[in-house]
């Protein structure tokens, strides 16, 4: 005898994998963001070195160094943003039929996935700017 809560679940079982691969693979591809762009900033820090040595000779603060850093993370975040989410919408229409409870068009779904965008690069970023504050002046400019 099947009773119907059984029934339920082997009739969204398929619908629960595919929602468990889907957010595993979306938490992949933040990490892999993650790792990106702090590849990008540390190198980016790296190659300033000798640019954020002078800054720090003349009298820049750690607080203007951090700034200075996280700028170029978040123009990174912000260009993604801007490039991927009309690809996303534009997507939505090859998913529509997968999306259960949420419509292909959910504001607070795309803005929700930008502000942990934005939040996931501002901590990669972050890291190589608290580095950066580390830079002595005159070891820099040597």
């Amino acid at each position: 005898m099947i009773t119907i809560s059984d029934y339920i679940e082997y009739a969204t079982s398929l619908h629960r994998i595919m929602a468990s691969l889907a957010m595993m693979l979306a938490v992949f591809g933040l990490l892999l963001t993650a790792i990106g762009v702090y590849g990008v900033i540390a190198f980016q820090t790296n190659r300033r070195t000798r640019e954020i040595g002078i800054r720090m000779a003349v009298g820049a603060v750690d607080q203007q160094v951090i700034r200075l850093v996280m700028r170029d993370g978040l123009r990174l975040a912000v260009i993604g943003i801007a490039i991927g989410l009309p690809l996303a919408l534009a997507a939505t229409r090859l998913v529509a039929s997968s999306l259960v409870g949420v419509g292909g068009w959910d504001g607070l779904s795309f803005a929700s996935a930008a502000a942990i965008l934005v939040l996931v690069i501002s901590i990669a970023t972050m890291i190589p700017a608290r580095r950066a504050t580390r830079i002595e002046a005159a070891t820099a400019l040597r």
